[in-house]
């Protein structure tokens, strides 16, 4: 709802052209240059006047700015995903940057930036404004319709449950969100859906638990190889046995043998090559590691997730924070499986200063069964009724 799906999946497909890309030209270009000064070495006038060498000189910067453009612009993706998931979850259509900091983790006035430029690039249906002289992002698509039970009229309001009918000055008004495909719904009936596991994660978890299983190994082992092969290669760089014995095979081959010289110079560039492959592959390896962690906690945590009774739950009683020596590991790797996407129809919110995921929700109660007054703005199970005060229990339940 509060994300541009189509406009962020092409910014995803631009930052796999800029990755391809910058890593492509990094790769290339850094080769390129170490390759001709290892070849003349004592001949520095060749390798500047070398085409190839200031093609490669300022091909770097600009594979360093298009790799620089796909990390932000992939980190921003992932920060509006966290930022809609936590829009979704809430329940009155107003959200302070107090508690947006304290759930995310990142200071209020880099949330501001972001909020301010997203609705440019990833974001939609908000806006910051002043709220009782505080900023305060204002939900947009939390209009609500009421529909009057004296007359029937229908009446759009943005305050949930506020107000009288305009038609017939009645204040019995029964209300309903209306969302496309929102987090929640609000209605008198409970309605029992069975889930699984598959509700709170992403659909491509089993291809994903596969590739991130198989996908770092795989990269270690390649690393392990191309350390192998540059060592191999660099031993050879001054072994004159080996240099011979490849020139006699060349000529009993048939061939025309290369001079020492040349051979010397192809291996060194096998060695650079090695070396250029570990330095791409490391941070992409460790990266895969990084994501790993955030995938195997899917699985656990749709199991809980799927069992808990309550729509609201304290961080510190999901397994993986509760089991762990340094609790915010845990929650850092939570927080980071909703930025990225992986987990789904849950989100984290503050209440009375504790950290809690909020599960899909509904509220099931629009009107206080003591006074007859309406429900406004419930962001909890309970709620204390506003003309009354008594406590109502119930009020939002698990979806």
């Amino acid at each position: 709802m509060y994300l541009k799906n189509k406009a962020i999946l092409i910014y995803k497909i631009k930052n796999v052209i800029f990755n391809v890309i910058g890593c492509l030209w990094v790769l290339v270009s850094t080769w390129n240059i170490l390759s001709l000064i290892s070849t003349y070495w004592n001949d520095w006038e060749t390798v500047f006047y070398a085409n190839s060498f200031w093609g490669s000189v300022i091909r770097l910067p600009i594979a360093a700015i298009l790799l620089l453009i796909a990390g932000i612009s992939k980190r921003w993706i992932e920060d509006a995903v966290f930022y809609s998931g936590y829009f979704e979850g809430n329940l009155d259509g107003y959200v302070s940057f107090t508690e947006l900091e304290k759930t995310t983790g990142i200071p209020s006035w880099w949330i501001r930036v972001q909020l301010g430029f997203f609705p440019l690039l990833y974001m939609k249906n908000y806006k910051v404004q002043s709220v009782n002289n505080k900023a305060t992002i204002v939900l947009n698509s939390k209009t609500t319709t009421c529909e009057c039970r004296n007359c029937g009229a229908i009446i759009e309001k943005k305050e949930y449950f506020t107000g009288s009918c305009k038609y017939c000055g009645s204040s019995d008004l029964f209300a309903r969100v209306l969302t496309k495909d929102g987090f929640y719904s609000i209605s008198n009936e409970r309605a029992k859906e069975s889930h699984n596991i598959s509700f709170y994660n992403k659909k491509s978890y089993p291809f994903m638990k596969l590739l991130f299983l198989a996908g770092p190994m795989m990269g270690v082992a390649v690393i392990v190889i191309c350390l192998f092969m540059s060592l191999d290669n660099a031993s050879k760089v001054n072994d004159e046995d080996y240099i011979k014995e490849y020139q006699y095979e060349m000529i009993e081959s048939g061939q025309a043998p290369p001079t020492a010289e040349n051979i010397q110079n192809d291996l060194k560039d096998l060695v650079i090559m090695g070396i250029m492959t570990m330095l791409v592959l490391t941070p992409v390896v460790i990266i895969a590691f990084t994501r790993s962690n955030s995938v195997m906690i899917l699985e656990p945590c749709g199991y809980f997730f799927e069992r808990c009774k309550q729509p609201f739950v304290n961080i510190m009683e999901v397994p993986i924070v509760r089991k762990k020596m340094y609790p915010s590991m845990g929650i850092r790797t939570i927080r980071r499986a909703m930025r990225f996407g992986y987990l789904k129809n849950c989100t984290l919110d503050m209440n009375e200063g504790n950290l809690r995921v909020a599960l899909a929700r509904k509220i099931v109660k629009d009107a206080c069964p003591h006074c007859n007054a309406p429900i406004v703005g419930a962001v909890d199970a309970n709620y204390t009724c506003k003309y009354c005060g008594k406590t109502i229990m119930g009020v939002v339940e698990k979806k």
